[in-house]
């Protein structure tokens, strides 16, 4: 909509009023020295943002500036195109809203959680065969197409490629979920369906860092010791006197129990008051190097874990620093005790 009206000075003119669906006034014009339908271009803009929403496209009515005259219906349709160029998200396509829909009766009302047609945007509950709830969120953003597709697939075929996932993941959380139920599962504290790494006590100075293959689970997963280095001897030992029993038919659980020969087991409460090795590399203060790797070597003093590159560049740097047969050693961040690191 476009409002006209009248200025009040000496040189005469008019003010342009354009308002969007919502009768927000988003732009005001100004152009002075009108004669009759046809002005002298002397405009001056003045855009207003509604909503913290984007700008508009100015260019219709800036090509006018450069005009010797403008006819006043040439601003006014130029004030439209601008208006028209971002539709209203709060207005209602009929025809994309059918299509809409359409699609979501063809999934099944009894799976929708929760609709809304302004924007369009559905949440579909699944239930998997383990009794496990998933969600789907779709939003529809399109503003022209009455089709509903998204990278080219419908909402129909996004909501079959994510039901076959959930089945595909089936083993991978079945696995990790009896990992949960028969260990001592130090991270992640609250596990969520996405996550694929576990940590798990195996002494009062060893944990096991293992990442599960979501698409593979079963498969022997990427494996890492995370203690003082005289205390992994015993279990690097038995990994690798044991690697090649790993059964790809067996369940991740008892695998890792052959692995290491032992029973995973909750630990005692004197177990439990001791300090474990943080998973946060002291240094960096992440949990993943750039690299991908985990905090692998810890002080046996303070306990404190880093990543082997984080505590080789510590260590190079340092003046107190030695080097001899492949390792390196110098001061710990922390405590200040040596600690050693291959070089």
């Amino acid at each position: 909509m476009i409002i006209t009206a009248s200025l009040n000075s000496q040189h005469g003119g008019v003010c342009l009023l354009g308002l969007d669906a919502r009768k927000n006034v988003r732009i005001k014009v100004f152009v002075e020295n009108v004669e009759r339908e046809t002005c002298h271009v002397r405009i001056s803009i003045q855009m207003i943002n509604c909503d913290g929403d984007e700008k508009l496209d100015l260019s219709p009515l800036l090509s006018l500036q450069n005009a010797p005259s403008v006819d006043l219906d040439d601003v006014r349709s130029a004030i439209g195109k601008i208006l028209i160029s971002k539709e209203d998200p709060y207005k209602i396509n009929p025809s994309r809203v059918a299509a809409f829909l359409t699609d979501v009766e063809t999934i099944g009302w009894e799976r929708v959680s929760q609709i809304s047609l302004i924007p369009e945007k559905v949440t579909f509950k699944i239930v998997d065969s383990d009794k496990r709830v998933h969600f789907l969120k779709v939003c529809y953003n399109g503003m022209n197409s009455t089709n509903l597709m998204w990278e080219d697939r419908s909402m129909v075929h996004l909501f079959e490629e994510f039901s076959n996932q959930v089945d595909r993941n089936r083993d991978f959380w079945n696995q990790l979920k009896s990992i949960d139920n028969n260990a001592y599962v130090i991270e992640p504290k609250n596990p969520s369906y996405k996550d694929n790494y576990r940590r798990i006590y195996l002494d009062e100075h060893v944990t096991l860092v293992i990442v599960v293959n979501i698409d593979e689970p079963r498969l022997l997963p990427d494996i890492s010791l995370i203690g003082p280095e005289n205390a992994l001897v015993p279990f690097r030992d038995r990994m690798n006197r044991n690697i090649l029993k790993w059964d790809n038919s067996e369940f991740l659980l008892e695998n890792l129990q052959c692995l290491f020969e032992l029973e995973f087991q909750m630990p005692n409460e004197q177990s439990l008051t001791d300090e474990l090795a943080p998973l946060e590399c002291l240094i960096c203060q992440s949990r993943e190097s750039d690299d991908g790797n985990i905090p692998d070597r810890v002080c046996e003093n303070c306990k404190c874990s880093f990543h082997q590159n984080c505590l080789k560049k510590w260590i190079r740097r340092h003046s107190k620093r030695s080097i001899s047969f492949g390792m390196m050693a110098g001061p710990c961040p922390h405590c200040e005790k040596i600690i050693n690191v291959r070089k």
